[in-house]
């Protein structure tokens, strides 16, 4: 038992709740990412035909890592008449309740834990037919609101059974302080929220180019970047973060601030970078944020083709 126990240790590399985890010499609790299972040639309809599979759950035909919860909306991406199996954690940013978003096609469900483990999994959402948009339809198509915990993980479980035609599941969350039940604009829980275990071997990756350092004015904005290598290439998965939180929307290899105030000064900016397996986080870069003194000036005058308005640009 000693000797297991000396194989696990944490690597501090996310203050926003979640360390990548080397599971002794083979696996890594990687932040970004979750896991897909396939099950092929299931011809079956419905979630019994995946789960019953003699197969499922330890021995699929292949495996991949997705970066976001269901990157694809339509189309037809891994064939006809199989089973899939996604898996991994959810780390909620801030504590208050969720209300979690399900669209399969064709058949799926979704399931989250009270915690981390698999055990205590409990269904939350479920597609029995087929090809829905997200829908407010409580314990059937969205969940009933969750109460999570900022910075825990939480084991999460979508399944899906594809006959032919388009094959997708998707998720989406409402988190607290928004309109739990408005489901205009929903997109997938992105890779900030995400992570799962993925095997090391061949696994790397390098930064190359963390963000600077910069100093801006009140009322303008503040752009970072970031360069890395890898091992693979693809999937990655980049999060900012600001002030050790995760900053919604910012996953690309360029952040810009919305327009700064005298509150951002001294704000730390920092970048993760992962692949499934392996996981680099840059060191912070400072904002600094000074009054603007500057007093605007006239930069164009324009009048209107009716000679009746003056538009008037200032810097």
């Amino acid at each position: 038992m000693q000797s297991l126990l000396a194989k696990l240790k944490a690597v501090a590399l996310l203050t926003a709740g979640l360390a990548a985890t080397d599971l002794g010499a083979q696996n890594l609790l990687t932040p970004g990412f979750l896991k897909v299972d396939y099950f092929d040639t299931i011809d079956q309809n419905g979630v019994d035909a995946v789960l019953t599979d003699p197969r499922y759950p330890s021995s699929p035909t292949s495996t991949e890592y997705w970066n976001v919860f269901g990157p694809y909306t339509t189309g037809n991406h891994h064939g006809e008449h199989f089973g899939a199996r996604v898996t991994g954690f959810v780390i909620p940013p801030v504590t208050g309740d969720y209300k979690f978003y399900f669209r399969s096609d064709d058949a799926g469900q979704l399931s989250l834990s009270t915690d981390e483990t698999e055990a205590n999994l409990a269904l939350i959402c479920q597609q029995t037919g087929c090809c829905n948009a997200f829908t407010d339809s409580e314990g059937v198509l969205s969940s009933v609101p969750v109460n999570l915990i900022a910075g825990k993980k939480y084991f999460i479980e979508g399944i899906l059974q594809e006959n032919t035609g388009d094959d997708y599941i998707q998720v989406a969350w409402r988190t607290p302080g928004e309109d739990l039940n408005n489901i205009a604009g929903l997109q997938p829980i992105s890779s900030a929220y995400l992570a799962a275990v993925a095997p090391t071997a061949g696994k790397s990756v390098a930064i190359t180019q963390p963000p600077a350092s910069v100093s801006r004015q009140q009322n303008d904005t503040a752009t970072f970047t970031v360069d890395f290598t890898s091992t693979p290439t693809s999937p990655t998965a980049i999060a900012w973060f600001k002030n050790g939180i995760p900053i919604p929307g910012a996953s690309g290899k360029t952040y810009t601030t919305p327009l700064l105030k005298a509150s951002d000064d001294n704000a730390k900016i920092k970048v993760q970078v992962s692949v499934p397996g392996a996981v680099a986080v840059s060191a912070e870069a400072t904002l600094t944020v000074t009054a603007d003194t500057v007093l605007p000036t006239i930069a164009s005058v324009r009048g209107s083709a009716s000679f009746t308005q003056v538009t008037v640009a200032f810097s």
